[in-house]
């Protein structure tokens, strides 16, 4: 799956509100005085400028709106 289609995904996802923040994102997210209403903006309305699939542990994209 490239990164585009896992995108849509999570759209698809964060639109029916399955989805979970972890501690450790909420965390890292406060440092950078991200919100959480941030974050579900930027999945719906952002789009990827850099994607790094073979990052580990896991495929990772950088995001702008």
């Amino acid at each position: 799956m490239n990164s585009n289609d896992m995108l849509d995904r999570i759209k698809i996802l964060v639109s029916e509100r399955k989805y979970i923040i972890t501690t450790h994102a909420l965390i890292r997210m406060s440092d950078r005085d991200v919100t959480t209403k941030d974050l579900i903006s930027l999945i719906a309305n952002g789009e990827i400028i850099e994607d790094y699939p073979n990052r580990q542990p896991c495929p990772a994209a950088l995001m702008q709106l």
